[in-house]
């Protein structure tokens, strides 16, 4: 028995032991997790980071400083809603990590949401009144609502007692700013960089305020590179240097910033991808072109520069070349995240080519691998919407928006899935979700205004962008859409004032002089026009000026001062007899002259002068076209095909060319090409369905027409919807036909080719009363049209 009670004690004595020591692992390695976890977020290494603070909630899920240093990786890698939930989760742990609550408070500020901020201020101040966080928020919430001196008195105080806060630094400097003080800015930003030798935001702040004043344009290059020197690694500062540069036209320097930093760090593949970005809007397509090339031969796994190709040749309609990037990626990557995601593109490409079985594949192996993929999803729901089917769509973007509620993109697609069931009620409520779940974001109330536009609701449209101008005064594309929404409600003092704004805010840029000019060309005041365009012109580069320089011409066309425009044009003629524009310009005055043999003359300079232009390419065939010379036309697209390769415009002109001269085989294979180079081109697909309807008609041709067409079915187009409706004919589809045609009539009467085509479906169905009455309406017509011979031919037969 002592025995046993010996062993008992023993063996209890263990299992303490063991608890004992089990817990002091534990605990120890916690701790050691943690301190790796703040290690590696001091180095800005967030991916370990957070791998080392996922193991401290491994052992304890209640662990709120974990969840908040995890807040803080997510801000830093711009995950603002992980960053939130992070930051939300550590304070439901601990009401009292007010470092946590602070965080939650600018989150609150920064959304709009005042009062949330205001309660999480309160909340760290109720316990600790001199907390500098707390403080600084509550001055933050008063400036948000223009308690300036409340603001300044609170703000001043917490930087007196404590010059090395930083955000109370910049935030007193934002303030000075607001009061137009910039002297005032510097020098709190000036004495908290001397407090604080080290810090980047203060220096960032600081080169916000050089950038405001001109006298300060000396500071910002010296600035930047002082950034630099402190954070070389840093390739946001790099890029800000060589922005720098590019803004003041120092483009060796700017090449140079971006190759030293790939110099000094080559493994990092955004800098090959910032570089190539560069190249390309600043050099050329195929400098950047090489520059990818290369860096994909070194980094052949790094699916990133790959994407950066494809992207790159979807700039220039490559659409061949980004869908045998996309495959090679496939090719490579399986069904890693990669892989999907380059099936995503992929199919989204040939979609919008009219390849929808091709699409519907890719589609399918990403949603059958990852059934919650959200792009899959989004393409999912393209497919439904392409054939008419929004009773699939809508619920693949319901699905989508539980994961992405805020979704511009999403909430749109949803609209028009709406629209197609003629929901339109619902779809304004999906525009209206997507502007109340980013009320900051002024693209989506952009798009709402669009919307709301286009159903004849401008004073709602003006509603959105003026909440979106409050949001963003100076954004330039709001004021012009502004301008617009003014221009439709036909009030001639607002639209003066809109302008008047534009010019105000944007001096040095020819937008308001050029909208001004046409508004008081629209006015007929054409002296006091030409003097705002003139102004528009001296304020255009040069490569743009062509829009400004055709307004001057055309003011004095209107005026029947054809003299005043060829003067002005050989004036600038004169000084740059190479000028890009100039001599197309003065060929289209001497085209409304009937001066054709002086027009051919001026176009051939053009194309010799600005050969990458396909304007005068254009207008040279136009000239032949009218004199019937259609092989002499065709030659001349070809040529302009040679300089400009897969130019959408002159790929379309030369089908239309073949068609014109009724060579039917030349006109197809060229449509066909055109929407293989640019998918998204609808003159390109209305016409080859209309062609391979009519001139072909056999199984193959008539279910590819179809195919292209389908993509009509919400158009309000009365040309594309004749198209589909003629293929529903010819496909034996004829309710269908019959239903859309009369659409067609209804928005266009008078239309001899739309008449005939109702009026033969009508007689398919056997309607023969109403079929007479289309048939004799299409015959009516002096002019002739596809399909003429068979009209007649069929209202013979009806008795």
């Amino acid at each position: 028995m002592k025995l046993h009670n010996s062993i008992l004690k023993t063996t209890t004595l263990l299992i303490v032991t063991l608890l004992v020591v089990g817990c002091g692992g534990a605990e120890s390695r916690k701790a050691k997790y943690l301190e790796k976890g703040k290690t590696y977020l001091q180095q800005e290494n967030y991916d370990k980071a957070m791998v080392e603070l996922k193991n401290v909630l491994q052992i304890d899920p209640k662990h709120a400083e974990a969840y908040y240093l995890i807040g803080q990786a997510e801000e830093a890698r711009q995950n603002w809603q992980q960053a939130f939930g992070s930051y939300a989760k550590a304070v439901d742990l601990d009401p009292g990590h007010h470092n946590a609550r602070s965080k939650l408070g600018r989150f609150y500020l920064i959304s709009g949401n005042l009062d949330e901020a205001a309660k999480a201020a309160d909340t760290i101040l109720a316990s600790q009144p001199k907390n500098f966080a707390g403080r600084t928020l509550r001055a933050a919430i008063m400036a948000r609502k223009n308690d300036t001196n409340g603001a300044l008195r609170e703000i001043t105080e917490v930087v007196g007692e404590d010059p090395t806060q930083v955000d109370a630094v910049v935030l007193l400097a934002s303030i000075y700013m607001k009061l137009d003080k910039h002297e005032k800015a510097i020098e709190t930003l000036m004495n908290g960089i001397n407090a604080s030798p080290k810090s980047i935001p203060l220096r960032v702040q600081l080169l916000n305020v050089y950038n405001v004043d001109e006298k300060y344009r000396g500071k910002i290059e010296p600035l930047i590179q002082e950034i630099v020197s402190l954070e070389p690694g840093k390739i946001q500062y790099l890029n800000s240097l060589a922005a720098f540069y590019i803004q003041t036209n120092q483009m060796d320097k700017a090449e140079k910033t971006l190759r030293d930093a790939i110099n000094a760090k080559p493994d990092d593949i955004d800098r090959y991808l910032l570089l190539a970005e560069f190249l390309a809007t600043r050099k050329s397509v195929e400098a950047a072109e090489t520059e990818l090339l290369a860096a994909i031969k070194s980094y052949p796994e790094a699916h990133k520069l790959q994407f950066a190709l494809a992207k790159l040749y979807g700039l220039i309609g490559a659409h061949d070349k980004v869908a045998q990037v996309y495959r090679g990626i496939i090719d490579t990557g399986g069904t890693s995240k990669d892989g999907l995601d380059a099936r995503n593109k992929l199919a989204e490409l040939l979609l919008k080519q009219g390849r929808r079985d091709e699409a519907e594949k890719l589609t399918e192996e990403v949603l059958k691998e990852n059934p919650q993929d959200n792009d899959g999803l989004i393409n999912k729901a393209r497919l439904a919407l392409s054939k008419g089917n929004a009773e699939v769509a809508i619920p693949a973007l319901r699905q989508v928006l539980r994961d992405q509620p805020g979704s511009v993109e999403v909430n749109t697609l949803l609209a028009s899935a709406h629209l197609q069931m003629k929901q339109t009620e619902l779809a304004k409520e999906s525009l209206f979700k997507s502007v109340e779940l980013n009320p900051r974001d002024v693209r989506a109330k952009v798009v709402l205004a669009q919307f709301l536009a286009q159903n004849k609701d401008i004073e709602g449209a003006l509603k959105n962008i003026n909440e979106a101008l409050k949001l963003a005064p100076n954004d330039l594309e709001v004021l012009l859409a502004k301008m617009e929404l003014i221009a439709a409600k036909r009030d001639t003092k607002g639209l003066q004032s809109v302008i008047a704004s534009i010019k105000e805010k944007h001096p040095d840029k020819p937008e308001g002089y050029y909208q001004m000019g046409r508004y008081l060309a629209s006015q007929k005041r054409y002296d006091e026009a030409v003097r705002e365009f003139e102004l528009a012109l001296s304020k255009s580069r040069p490569t743009d000026a062509y829009q400004v320089l055709s307004a001057i011409v055309s003011a004095y066309l209107v005026q029947g001062k054809p003299e005043k425009s060829i003067s002005r044009l050989n004036g600038i003629l004169k000084e740059s007899p190479a000028h890009p524009f100039a001599h197309e310009l003065l060929a289209e005055v001497y085209i409304t002259g009937k001066r054709y043999s002086e027009a051919e003359k001026e176009l051939h300079s053009a194309i010799k002068n600005n050969p990458k232009w396909n304007v005068p390419y254009r207008n040279l065939a136009n000239l032949y076209l009218v004199r019937g010379q259609f092989p002499a036309a065709a030659d001349i697209y070809r040529q302009g095909l040679e300089a400009i390769p897969d130019d959408a415009e002159l790929l379309l002109h030369l089908a239309q060319a073949y068609e014109r001269s009724r060579d039917f085989s030349k006109a197809i294979d060229s449509y066909e090409y055109v929407l293989q180079k640019h998918p998204d081109s609808e003159v390109a697909a209305n016409n080859l369905a209309s062609l391979l309807a009519d001139q072909r008609g056999d199984a193959a041709s008539l279910k590819r027409a179809k195919e292209l067409a389908l993509r009509f079915e919400s158009s309000s187009q009365p040309a594309f919807m004749d198209t589909l409706g003629w293929v529903y004919y010819k496909t034996g589809e004829v309710d269908k036909a019959v239903d859309l045609l009369k659409k067609v009539v209804k928005q266009a009467p008078n239309v001899p080719i739309f008449q005939y085509h109702l009026g033969m479906a009508y007689h398919k169905q056997g309607n023969l009363s109403e079929a007479k009455i289309q048939l004799a309406k299409a015959m009516e017509s002096k002019n002739d049209f596809t399909g003429k011979d068979e009209a007649r031919t069929t209202l013979q037969k009806i008795p």
